[in-house]
């Protein structure tokens, strides 16, 4: 296979997790809107709307995780950190729904903002490897051209 086929596959492979990845932060900043209601004025129903987002925005990290591994198997010297799931075992169901404090509240919310600053920063790595590759694509395009 060529180096040129090569790049444009990862590309595509970059692109593909890029699009999970937006789908994970825009879940994750919903689970973040809910949870500031949550806070301010919530209840069961706003925690449960909140559950929901962040079940969603887990899957949508799983997706980008699954994504990302099939860039890095595109690229074997690509090293990235992948930001991780937010807290959604049964227990944190259990304290975030039935016995709905601010303190869970709060420490959900924390939860949510940290990993939204991890995706946003995975998000720029990615970009930038992205734009990388396309350097690279165009100056073997250029060089075919010759």
């Amino acid at each position: 296979m060529t180096r040129l086929k090569e790049l444009k596959e990862a590309r595509l492979a970059g692109q593909e997790a890029l699009v999970c990845l937006d789908q994970a932060l825009e879940a994750l900043e919903s689970a973040s809107s809910w949870g500031t209601f949550d806070i301010l004025a919530g209840g069961f129903f706003s925690s449960y709307i909140k559950r929901k987002r962040i079940k969603k925005a887990n899957l949508a990290i799983q997706d980008m995780v699954r994504a990302v591994d099939s860039l890095n198997r595109e690229l074997q010297d690509v090293q990235m950190d992948l930001p991780g799931p937010v807290a959604d075992s049964w227990r944190d169901n259990f304290w975030d729904l039935w016995m709905d404090n601010i303190f869970t509240d709060f420490r959900v919310q924390g939860q949510i903002k940290d990993s939204i600053w991890q995706v946003r920063d995975f998000r720029a790595k990615l970009l930038e490897l992205i734009e990388g590759l396309d350097r690279e694509i165009q100056a073997l395009s250029e060089e075919g051209e010759n």
